[in-house]
Protein backbone atom coordinates (compact mmCIF):
# COMPACT_ATOMS: atom_id res chain seq x y z
CA UNK A 1 0.00 0.00 0.00
CA UNK A 2 1.29 3.52 -0.76
CA UNK A 3 1.37 6.21 2.15
CA UNK A 4 3.19 9.64 2.08
CA UNK A 5 4.77 11.38 5.52
CA UNK A 6 4.58 14.92 5.26
CA UNK A 7 7.25 16.91 7.89
CA UNK A 8 7.13 20.03 8.81
CA UNK A 9 9.62 22.11 11.45
CA UNK A 10 8.77 25.09 11.91
CA UNK A 11 10.70 27.60 14.90
CA UNK A 12 9.51 30.45 17.74
CA UNK A 13 11.55 32.77 19.21
CA UNK A 14 12.42 30.13 21.68
CA UNK A 15 11.07 26.83 20.84
CA UNK A 16 11.16 24.17 17.35
CA UNK A 17 8.40 22.11 16.83
CA UNK A 18 8.73 18.91 14.27
CA UNK A 19 5.21 17.69 13.23
CA UNK A 20 4.68 14.53 11.01
CA UNK A 21 1.54 12.98 9.58
CA UNK A 22 0.98 10.01 8.01
CA UNK A 23 -2.14 9.65 5.33
CA UNK A 24 -2.95 7.16 2.51
CA UNK A 25 -5.62 7.50 -0.01
CA UNK A 26 -8.53 7.72 3.05
CA UNK A 27 -6.71 10.65 4.90
CA UNK A 28 -4.73 11.08 7.73
CA UNK A 29 -4.06 7.66 9.96
CA UNK A 30 -0.97 8.51 12.39
CA UNK A 31 0.24 12.51 13.30
CA UNK A 32 3.00 13.40 15.88
CA UNK A 33 4.95 16.77 17.08
CA UNK A 34 7.98 16.70 18.72
CA UNK A 35 9.32 19.89 20.94
CA UNK A 36 12.71 21.43 21.02
CA UNK A 37 14.31 24.03 23.17
CA UNK A 38 17.38 25.80 21.27
CA UNK A 39 16.21 26.73 18.43
CA UNK A 40 19.71 27.39 16.61
CA UNK A 41 20.38 26.32 13.14
CA UNK A 42 22.98 23.34 13.32
CA UNK A 43 19.87 22.55 16.64
CA UNK A 44 17.30 22.67 13.64
CA UNK A 45 19.44 20.51 11.25
CA UNK A 46 19.83 17.97 14.56
CA UNK A 47 16.44 18.06 15.85
CA UNK A 48 14.92 17.51 12.36
CA UNK A 49 16.88 14.74 11.75
CA UNK A 50 16.09 12.84 14.77
CA UNK A 51 12.45 14.35 14.42
CA UNK A 52 12.47 12.50 11.25
CA UNK A 53 13.54 9.14 12.51
CA UNK A 54 11.44 9.22 15.27
CA UNK A 55 8.59 9.68 12.87
CA UNK A 56 9.62 6.75 10.75
CA UNK A 57 10.36 4.10 13.62
CA UNK A 58 6.42 5.13 14.32
CA UNK A 59 5.35 4.49 11.27
CA UNK A 60 7.30 1.29 10.56
CA UNK A 61 6.10 -0.23 13.69
CA UNK A 62 2.31 0.20 12.39
CA UNK A 63 2.98 -0.26 8.70
CA UNK A 64 6.44 -2.43 8.01
CA UNK A 65 5.41 -3.38 4.51
CA UNK A 66 4.58 0.08 2.36
CA UNK A 67 5.91 2.11 -0.55
CA UNK A 68 6.37 5.54 1.24
CA UNK A 69 6.70 9.10 -0.12
CA UNK A 70 8.37 11.18 2.24
CA UNK A 71 7.07 15.46 1.75
CA UNK A 72 9.38 17.83 3.24
CA UNK A 73 8.29 21.43 3.75
CA UNK A 74 10.48 24.63 3.21
CA UNK A 75 11.83 24.25 6.68
CA UNK A 76 13.13 20.67 6.72
CA UNK A 77 13.98 20.90 3.02
CA UNK A 78 16.70 23.82 4.38
CA UNK A 79 17.96 21.68 7.22
CA UNK A 80 18.60 17.91 5.84
CA UNK A 81 16.59 17.16 2.50
CA UNK A 82 19.89 17.55 0.85
CA UNK A 83 21.80 15.59 3.60
CA UNK A 84 19.39 11.95 3.31
CA UNK A 85 19.58 12.29 -0.67
CA UNK A 86 23.12 12.92 -0.69
CA UNK A 87 23.15 16.34 -2.05
CA UNK A 88 25.26 17.92 0.80
CA UNK A 89 27.64 16.99 3.07
CA UNK A 90 26.21 16.20 6.51
CA UNK A 91 26.52 17.92 9.37
CA UNK A 92 25.63 14.86 11.83
CA UNK A 93 27.13 11.80 9.84
CA UNK A 94 25.93 9.55 12.47
CA UNK A 95 22.13 10.95 12.28
CA UNK A 96 22.06 10.91 8.41
CA UNK A 97 23.17 6.81 8.24
CA UNK A 98 20.47 6.07 10.92
CA UNK A 99 17.76 8.12 9.39
CA UNK A 100 18.23 6.30 5.66
CA UNK A 101 18.68 2.91 8.22
CA UNK A 102 15.28 3.77 9.22
CA UNK A 103 14.13 4.35 5.62
CA UNK A 104 15.39 1.03 4.65
CA UNK A 105 12.89 -1.12 6.81
CA UNK A 106 10.15 0.35 3.48
CA UNK A 107 9.61 -1.43 0.52
CA UNK A 108 9.91 1.70 -1.02
CA UNK A 109 10.99 5.29 -0.65
CA UNK A 110 10.68 8.42 -2.97
CA UNK A 111 10.88 11.85 -2.25
CA UNK A 112 9.14 15.28 -2.53
CA UNK A 113 8.49 18.55 -1.20
CA UNK A 114 5.32 20.44 -0.45
CA UNK A 115 3.63 22.45 -2.66
CA UNK A 116 3.54 25.72 -3.03
CA UNK A 117 2.86 27.63 -0.10
CA UNK A 118 -0.67 29.29 -1.86
CA UNK A 119 -1.43 25.80 -2.89
CA UNK A 120 -0.97 23.45 0.19
CA UNK A 121 -2.94 19.68 0.10
CA UNK A 122 -4.87 19.12 3.28
CA UNK A 123 -2.23 16.87 4.56
CA UNK A 124 0.42 19.50 4.08
CA UNK A 125 -1.55 22.46 5.77
CA UNK A 126 -2.57 19.97 9.00
CA UNK A 127 0.84 19.17 9.53
CA UNK A 128 2.28 22.83 9.47
CA UNK A 129 -0.85 23.93 11.28
CA UNK A 130 -0.25 21.19 14.34
CA UNK A 131 3.47 22.71 14.38
CA UNK A 132 1.98 26.63 14.42
CA UNK A 133 -0.92 25.24 17.08
CA UNK A 134 1.39 23.49 19.66
CA UNK A 135 4.46 26.52 18.98
CA UNK A 136 1.60 29.12 19.98
CA UNK A 137 0.82 27.48 22.92
CA UNK A 138 4.53 26.32 24.17
CA UNK A 139 5.78 28.44 27.12
CA UNK A 140 8.31 27.42 30.06
CA UNK A 141 5.44 25.70 31.76
CA UNK A 142 4.05 23.56 29.03
CA UNK A 143 7.30 22.74 27.89
CA UNK A 144 8.22 21.41 31.64
CA UNK A 145 4.58 19.67 32.17
CA UNK A 146 5.29 17.56 28.60
CA UNK A 147 9.03 16.94 29.98
CA UNK A 148 7.27 14.97 32.76
CA UNK A 149 4.26 13.27 31.13
CA UNK A 150 5.85 12.67 27.86
CA UNK A 151 9.67 13.25 27.72
CA UNK A 152 9.62 11.54 23.93
CA UNK A 153 7.67 14.38 22.88
CA UNK A 154 11.08 16.54 23.24
CA UNK A 155 14.20 16.73 21.63
CA UNK A 156 17.12 16.97 23.63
Amino acid sequence: MRYSLFVSYVTGEKYGVFSWALANYTGIVQSDQYILRNVSEAESNRACHIGLRRALRQVAKVHPLIQLTVLFDRGTQEAIVLEIVGGDEARFPSLVSAAKRTLSRFNSVDYGLFSDEDDLRPEEAAVIDDAIDLLDELNWWRYFVTLLKDPKKIIH
